[in-house]
């Protein structure tokens, strides 16, 4: 993502009731960076602002093909390591108080795994490594800039992916996956538009595509009003790469597996801001629609 998020915000009190035990298949699941100093407290976080799902970032590659978050703290980090510790104990309480994670793989920065690693059984082992660690039946790829032009990249990636998925489900399990994509106002890029066909093609199983409704590289006055343009935007782009796949699916379903990030504040391109009246208006939408994730 162009720029992490962090959980402790206006929206998060906003959009906290989207997410619901009873409600599994909608989330407010905000992004947090895990290489922060000190360790972001998921558990406290999520107790203090109401929320019950995150979304960790960002795991790429390190030294060759091995995973890590940020390519600075290698995963799993050795028992020492105070900051790896600290990552696996927030997790386990924060799902000790009923919370739950999911991990995202790839961001802005860094060399994605499905680079780096250049086979089939190196990449499967190493989302295998993170899976195992943190015990994870939910995971993402925030897929963006170059990474998304890499077509041989990505078809290993989905190709691994809906291996991973089918191996779960042999075991009577579900690997949950979503994507995250750059997105305009008129919804996902041509470039976004192909990994979602890459991931449809190779088989995979999407609960979301999540859209960055942010950085749009032009003076954007309402950005909630434009998050809900790409949000609109992107339910037609959903249903004709569905179709196109020989898959018709329902309004209700359509509307579930869209997916809105927005950029809290101000947007790092600027004047773009993000407020606490946008997170309102896109709020608004997102609970009459159903949307899946915020």
């Amino acid at each position: 993502m162009k720029k992490t998020l962090t959980a402790v915000s206006a929206l998060a009190v906003t959009a906290a009731c989207l997410s619901s035990p009873a409600v599994q298949a909608r989330a407010f699941a905000p992004y947090v960076d895990m290489t922060l100093w000190p360790t972001p407290q998921i558990d406290k976080i999520g107790v203090n602002q109401g929320i019950q799902q995150f979304t960790l970032a960002f795991v790429v590659a390190q030294n060759g093909c091995n995973p890590s978050w940020g390519g600075v703290l290698p995963i799993p980090g050795a028992s020492s390591d105070q900051q790896s510790s600290a990552i696996s104990a927030g997790i386990a309480n924060f799902r000790a108080k009923g919370g739950e994670v999911m991990v995202s793989f790839g961001g802005a920065n860094g060399t994605p795994l499905q680079h780096a690693c250049t086979s089939n059984a190196s990449l499967q082992a190493a989302y295998q490594t993170v899976l195992d660690t943190y015990k994870l039946n939910r995971i993402d790829f925030d897929i963006e800039g170059n990474a998304q032009a890499e077509t041989a990249d990505n078809n290993r990636n989905f190709e691994v992916v809906a291996a991973l998925q089918k191996y779960y489900k042999a075991k009577g399990k579900t690997l949950h996956v979503s994507l995250t994509l750059p997105a305009m106002p008129f919804g996902l890029t041509q470039d976004g538009q192909n990994v979602l066909n890459s991931a449809l093609s190779n088989g995979v199983a999407l609960d979301t595509v999540n859209i960055m409704a942010m950085d749009y590289g032009q003076h954007t006055a309402d950005m909630g009003a434009a998050a809900k343009q790409a949000a609109q935007a992107l339910y037609g782009q959903l249903d004709a790469a569905y179709k196109a796949h020989g898959q018709t699916l329902t309004d209700a379903q359509l509307w579930q597996k869209v997916g809105v990030t927005p950029m809290i504040g101000l947007n790092d391109t600027q004047p773009e801001t993000f407020t606490v009246a946008n997170a309102n208006n896109l709020y608004g939408m997102a609970n009459s629609n159903n949307f899946g994730v915020l």
